[in-house]
């Protein structure tokens, strides 16, 4: 098969486009603007001060470079003389939505930038979310069928299994459908039989959710300089107790912090992303009935889904004894990455960039600059199929993009006989003027006639519409194949009405094109690092001196 088109597509909301701009209202909550390299040289000095090769080296087992090119990387940044960049993502099936590769291949792009620019080693590190537990979230992916209906593949478990992180989380044998169902619904030829393989060595019962999506994310990212990371590494579990125990000592106080951040964001005029639960800790405890969030109770603690009450005292002397039952969640799962890692910038997708805008204080009562965070490349990617198909009905990938609804009825507006539209407008129109014309005379007969005829003119009106509906759902019969070609292009561009990357998973594309569209994907990707940027001043907070337990 050809190689298809990639298509660049900038964030589509207002808070995306306003941080990538520069929108000076934005700049008090991050620590600079991702295209300042003078803001990620502040964050490397504040690294540098904050993290020797010792305080490096307590993770350095739990990295898992891809390559001789990261290795070497890595052990410069062991040694104290580099950085990493982050990225990450929840163990989906299969790698989950394309963003998930995207994000991965930005973090390259930026660190080989920032390499290149600060004359130091940058390490991008993929960091896989092992804690989560929502088994939903990440049991299915999304594939187009042989006639271009987006279709669930789902991995079948039992309902009452427990909430488990998805490093103990085992797959099941449903996992076995799941792959023959994917395997059916890949083109015949190209490089079926090596995606194939691909699934089977990675994805089989036994394995847990979040080993079997690291190993497969660590083959298809075999030649790329990145490494991967877990979050339930015990390395990281033990180098990150003294942020779990700092926030739970200080939950209260960093709850605030975060509330009037948000509050600060909402009258910027940006809602905040991430809604905030009263007397919410930001850990999640690990129990028998799987992963539960800490809730504050008359100075103690309750476990929000079981209602377990808990002892301050001792929950701090268990999480002690087994740094593993603790864990973070979104907004202290970034704290943690730069708390264990030399990390000068976070490759993040439109909500985590927003999400960060809360949570900057957060940093800054862990003693912790937040990092810089840099919005992960998105693009579409245009088979050559879909290609001939818009250009032979005049269409670009744009115009395909909305509603499938509106975009056919659009269709079938432009391509109705042109004497046809003209006839519907001059009916409309000249019912439209009688009437109007009528109403503004009759009061001279009698007022109370006003009335009815704006009533007749409202069911004439909606007459001329039925007819014109009834026109439209001819054409539309008669001209069901062309519309069929149209649904099937759309259908690859914007599935369920929503960007491809958000939707769609890789291994369709891996079995067409075969592995070389990673690099292509890769190479597509710009970093522009502008020193003329205006700098922002970054985050402003209201943070008491709290007692450093990062020891």
């Amino acid at each position: 098969m050809t190689d298809p088109r990639l298509l660049l597509s900038a964030g589509t909301s207002r808070f995306i486009r306003d941080y990538t701009t520069g929108e000076a209202a934005l700049a008090p909550f991050y620590t600079g603007h991702p295209a300042d390299i003078q803001a990620y040289a502040r964050k490397a000095a504040e690294v540098r001060d904050r993290m020797d090769a010792a305080a490096r080296a307590r993770v350095a087992d739990a990295y898992r470079p891809l390559n001789d090119a990261a290795r070497a990387k890595l052990d410069r940044v062991l040694a104290g003389d580099g950085f990493v960049v982050t990225t990450g993502q929840q163990a989906g099936l299969f790698t989950g939505p394309l963003y998930t590769i995207y994000k991965a291949l930005s973090a390259v792009r930026l660190a080989a930038s920032l390499e290149a620019a600060l004359g130091v080693p940058v390490l991008a590190v993929f960091w896989v979310a092992a804690d989560d537990h929502d088994w939903a979230e990440v049991d299915h992916v999304r594939v187009l069928d042989a006639y271009q209906y987006p279709r669930d593949v789902r991995v079948a478990s039992a309902d009452d299994t427990p909430a488990w992180p998805m490093s103990r989380r085992v797959l099941g044998p449903g996992v076995e459908h799941a792959i023959e169902e994917i395997v059916a619904l890949l083109p015949p030829d190209g490089y079926g039989g090596d995606v194939r393989a691909l699934l089977r060595r990675t994805y089989s019962p036994e394995r847990t959710v979040a080993a079997a999506f690291e190993d497969m994310l660590a083959e298809l990212l075999a030649s790329f300089p990145i490494a991967i990371v877990s979050s339930a590494h015990p390395s990281i579990k033990t180098a990150s107790l003294p942020v779990m125990l700092h926030e739970l000592v200080h939950a209260e106080a960093h709850e605030a912090l975060v509330v009037a951040q948000s509050a600060k964001l909402e009258a910027a005029g940006y809602p905040p992303q991430v809604s905030l639960t009263p007397d919410a800790s930001n850990v999640f405890l690990l129990r028998d009935a799987g992963r539960d969030r800490l809730l504050r109770e008359r100075g103690g603690w309750l476990l929000r889904r079981n209602g377990e009450r808990i002892d301050h005292d001792a929950l701090l002397a268990e999480a002690k004894r087994d740094p593993q039952m603790l864990s973070a969640n979104v907004f202290l799962r970034p704290v943690v990455e730069s708390a264990v890692f030399p990390t000068l910038s976070y490759v993040g997708g439109p909500a985590e960039t927003a999400y960060f805008a809360q949570i900057g204080c957060l940093f800054e009562a862990h003693g912790i600059m937040a990092p810089v965070i840099y919005p992960r490349h998105g693009m579409t990617v245009v088979d050559e199929k879909v290609d001939r198909t818009l250009a032979k009905m005049n269409y670009d990938v744009e115009s395909v993009r909305g509603p499938f609804a509106k975009v056919v009825s659009d269709l079938v507006k432009a391509a109705l006989p042109a004497g046809v539209r003209d006839a519907l407008r001059a009916v409309d129109r000249a019912v439209t003027e009688a009437y109007r014309a009528l109403e503004e005379s009759v009061p001279e007969v009698d007022v109370t006639l006003a009335g009815p005829v704006r009533s007749s003119r409202y069911r004439a009106g909606t007459e001329v519409r039925r007819i014109e509906k009834q026109i439209e759902k001819q054409f539309r019969a008669r001209n069901g194949d062309r519309i069929e070609q149209l649904r099937r292009a759309a259908a690859s561009i914007h599935p369920d009405g929503a960007p491809q990357e958000r939707v769609l998973n890789v291994v369709p594309m891996l079995a067409a094109y075969g592995p070389g569209i990673l690099s292509r994907m890769h190479d597509a990707m710009p970093v522009i690092l502008d020193r003329s940027m205006p700098e922002w001043a970054g985050v402003s907070c209201d943070v008491h001196q709290e007692p450093n337990v990062h020891t």
